[in-house]
């Protein structure tokens, strides 16, 4: 049965997500470490793509084209400024938590999955020099998700 017709799955994972934003609500206005060229890189690509700027194009951009729009929607919502990219993050991390729970409880029990979710947004180690990383975490812990699903469901 779908997570979202089992009430008890349901309920699981609205407790990931309040502990996801219990979690992280100490790191919204913290950025631990800062790394001059990574950042000042990844706050100029998200910047330049709110302006209407197209990466690979219009500025130099090393990874995929998906991260620098995902900030820059985050610059249209909260601002430019540091603090709503360390919002997406956590977003990011909040939703990758809610994915760990999902494909856990395809293949464990509920307050297995819980436990996990929970240790994934407490020690999700991320490289702290950049914030395209975590990204390609949750796709990859999405495409995780749909595999279990997959393979439980055929």
């Amino acid at each position: 049965m779908p997570f979202w017709k089992d009430h008890s799955k349901l309920l699981i994972l609205l407790l990931v997500l309040a502990a996801g934003i219990l979690i992280t609500s100490p790191y919204v206005n913290l950025q631990v470490y800062l790394s001059q060229g990574d950042h000042g890189r990844d706050l100029y690509a998200a910047q330049a793509v709110y302006r209407g700027e197209l990466p690979y194009r219009d500025f130099w951009w090393v990874y995929g084209p998906l991260m620098p729009y995902y900030y820059g929607l985050f610059f249209k919502i909260f601002g430019t400024h540091i603090g709503s990219m360390i919002i997406g993050e956590l977003f990011l991390k909040i939703l990758g938590g809610i994915l760990v729970a999902l494909s856990l409880m395809e293949v464990a029990s509920d307050l297995a999955a819980f436990l996990c979710a929970c240790w994934f947004m407490l020690f999700q180690q991320d490289f702290f020099f950049t914030y395209n990383h975590i990204g390609g975490l949750v796709m990859v812990l999405g495409v995780v998700f749909c595999l279990l699903s997959y393979i439980q469901r055929n």
